[in-house]
């Protein structure tokens, strides 16, 4: 059986060495981090400009809204024109109310 002693200058060697492992990450993220965040915030307002420039493609295209649920695709066509006279469509009713007090 081996039995290890620790010593003072052991001590400062393992110091020594945990100082310059932190600086030394601390002095390439400073480097190369700034590249890696300028390429992810790149490819991600490339995404997603691709994403809006589809949607609108497939609106266009469509001539309505599309509307896409579990693999299923309905179209819903909007009218190009609306009534101006037709007000009452969903407005709703209206309810008569009367205040109760005590």
């Amino acid at each position: 059986m081996i039995i290890y002693e620790a010593s003072f200058t052991g001590l400062v060697r393992t110091i020594i060495v945990i100082v310059l492992a932190i600086l030394i990450i601390r002095l390439i993220s400073r480097i190369i981090l700034p590249f890696v965040l300028r390429y992810l915030g790149k490819k991600a307002s490339e995404k997603a400009s691709e994403h809006m420039r589809n949607q609108f493609n497939q609106r266009e295209n469509s001539g309505g809204r599309v509307i896409k649920d579990d693999g299923n695709i309905r179209v819903e066509y909007m009218n190009k024109k609306r009534d101006k006279n037709n007000d009452d469509d969903d407005d709703g009713e209206y309810v008569d109310y009367e205040e109760v007090s005590k």
